[in-house]
């Protein structure tokens, strides 16, 4: 039986945690114009964004002991360049500083149809996910409840209802206004914007 993509992939992350080169230069060469696109979005200078996925792959090289699978090694670059890009652009630069970058710059990824890669959607959503568990925690005890039970625990109006020992109504109503405060706390950025919906609405 054939092996899928992801079993090929993991068996090159196996490799490289072994130590081996010749695995490391096979993951290099399929991956440094896609680090490179993501990196050079952020800060729009090609130069130093070679730079900064090039130390990235060192980095990653030196560390490889620490990985157990292909997605590890993805996600560990391309947070790794961001930082660095981040970094960069409020030290070398600072024209902008990191929370406006985290919204506005990471938002024209999302929107730049010419650049799309699971692993790096993972992370965005993952990122903006805990941002909204963080903001669950201002939540009054029955709204915060309400929200987890609906949206993470994926029980309906009525089993809620039954567990919190109230009305639907009231479930029904605690549930829009809670997540009319999570707008409050979590603010208006575009993109927070685009996850609640999202995550919500959908």
């Amino acid at each position: 039986m054939p092996q899928s993509q992801k079993e090929k992939d993991d068996n090159i992350a196996a490799a490289i945690t072994l130590g081996v080169q010749e695995a490391f230069d096979q993951f290099y060469y399929a991956n440094r114009e896609n680090f490179f696109s993501f990196t050079n979005k952020l800060i729009r200078d090609s130069e130093v964004a070679k730079d900064i996925v090039s130390d990235t792959f060192a980095a990653c090289w030196q560390i490889r002991g620490n990985f157990k699978q292909m997605d590890d090694i993805l996600s560990y670059m391309y947070v790794a360049c961001r930082n660095k890009a981040y970094n960069y652009l409020k030290y070398g630069s600072g024209f902008k500083n990191k929370k406006e970058l985290a919204v506005e710059d990471i938002q024209v990824l999302v929107q730049d149809h010419s650049f799309t890669d699971p692993i790096l959607d993972h992370i965005i959503f993952k990122e903006y996910i805990e941002a909204v568990r963080t903001a669950m925690e201002e939540l009054p005890d029955q709204k915060r409840a309400i929200v987890q039970h609906f949206y993470f625990d994926a029980m309906t109006i009525e089993e809620i209802a039954n567990k919190l020992n109230t009305s639907t109504v009231t479930v029904r109503s605690s549930k829009a206004k809670a997540i009319s405060q999570l707008r409050e706390i979590l603010g208006k950025e575009p993109l927070m914007e685009l996850i609640m919906f999202s995550f919500f609405f959908v």
